[in-house]
């Protein structure tokens, strides 16, 4: 049996994770009789590979600790090598200084006995191996926990929308509870057989100038005001992705953690507005409802409102205030997401003439860029033919 190495030693965010074990199931995919096997940055994200059975063996590095001892630890023999494309492209654009010395220690470590590539399939030596672009992805969870979180959806409700306020980046990225208030009980009086699941953690920090005991209570007290809305903050990571699992919808903004929706083939109705772009992993449908903002995706390019309010941790126009305004946007995004031949190529088009509709450029866009230009290529390739 041949092996693959998946070579991806980036940041430990949940999102940078879920780029690793979709270029894993990519590789598996196309090569079913290989065993595939990845390497991560240390990160208490890196042990949701144990949800992959796609992944036969997982290794970390720690970019902060002697490496020479943990790089003994990995073989250095593999038939096929496979890095992040971001590794050859300017690399120290987007990896710290240790991260990237790492990564060249890593790569001075492995030896491809048959080729090595970047995640893209573009070659670096030896010969090509196959890759399956967009493969469907489901990590598997155990039934124990997907039996719990069944108890919290009603039979009787269409869609169960799963919910997730904020992650862990500034709070001026994320809509306000207010915003979160207003916003969900028009779902709920527009779709009136809508249940919500609304999960997260309790978190430790400060909000601005609120303490986070005082907008936990605000939270709880949001459960009480959104009509067939269940209080799940708490549950635990595992039992968290189950209920996600077990949603028809993820509602939630730019998070790390969200990009794991689609892993567990529940589509993503993101509500776009924050640094980066949004993108999905897998087969799965997405509905991404982006703003009308000149600047957005905006890493780089923060309007001078923007940056005040981020010192101050207030939340972003275009996460809050303008979010209301985009209302009938969401709300297009719940029906067609309830719509079964709502399928992913659908998800791209519908993505496209909405951000061309809102003035953003499709090319800042990182996933649907790549996507319409690899369908321009083809189509191009096909001309000239």
């Amino acid at each position: 049996m041949k092996r693959i190495l998946i070579a991806w030693v980036y940041h430990g965010a949940f999102g940078h994770l879920v780029e690793a074990i979709e270029a894993a199931n990519n590789y598996k995919t196309a090569n079913p009789d290989c065993s595939v096997s990845v390497i991560l940055c240390k990160a208490g994200s890196s042990d949701l590979v144990r949800y992959c059975p796609w992944i036969d063996t997982s290794y970390q590095i720690d970019c902060d600790q002697n490496l020479e001892p943990q790089l003994r630890q990995i073989p250095s023999e593999w038939d096929h090598v496979v890095y992040p494309v971001r590794l050859g492209n300017r690399p120290e654009l987007w990896y710290g200084a240790n991260l990237l010395e790492a990564n060249h220690r890593l790569q001075r470590h492995l030896r491809a006995r048959l080729g090595s590539q970047y995640d893209d399939g573009k070659l670096i030596s030896g010969c090509a191996l196959p890759c399956a672009g967009h493969a469907r992805i489901r990590m598997k969870l155990p039934d124990s926990s997907l039996a719990w979180a069944s108890e919290f959806r009603d039979s009787k409700a269409s869609p169960v929308i799963s919910v997730l306020l904020n992650g862990s980046a500034p709070f001026s990225g994320f809509p306000s509870i207010r915003t979160w208030r207003a916003l969900l009980c028009r779902i709920a009086e527009e779709f009136p057989d809508a249940s919500f699941l609304l999960t997260g953690l309790s978190v430790k920090s400060r909000f601005g100038f609120r303490l986070a005991q005082s907008r936990n209570r605000q939270i709880e007290k949001l459960s009480r005001d959104v009509p067939r809305l269940k209080y799940c903050f708490d549950v635990g990571l595992e039992k968290q992705l189950a209920l996600i699992a077990s949603s028809d919808i993820f509602l939630a903004p730019h998070t790390g953690f969200s990009f794991l929706a689609p892993s567990l083939g529940t589509p993503w109705l993101a509500l776009s507005g924050s640094y980066w772009g949004d993108c999905t992993a897998g087969d799965t449908p997405f509905y991404f409802s982006v703003p009308k903002c000149e600047c957005y995706p905006c890493y780089g390019n923060r309007k001078s409102l923007c940056k005040l309010r981020d010192l101050v941790h207030i939340p972003v126009p275009c996460v809050n205030e303008l979010l209301l305004s985009r209302y009938q946007d969401v709300a297009a995004g719940i029906r067609h997401l309830m719509d079964s031949g709502f399928d992913l190529q659908k998800s791209f088009e519908t993505y496209r003439q909405l951000a061309i509709r809102q003035g953003v450029n499709v090319r800042e866009l990182w996933r649907i860029g790549d996507y319409f230009s690899q369908k321009e290529s083809l189509a191009n390739a096909s001309e000239a033919r």
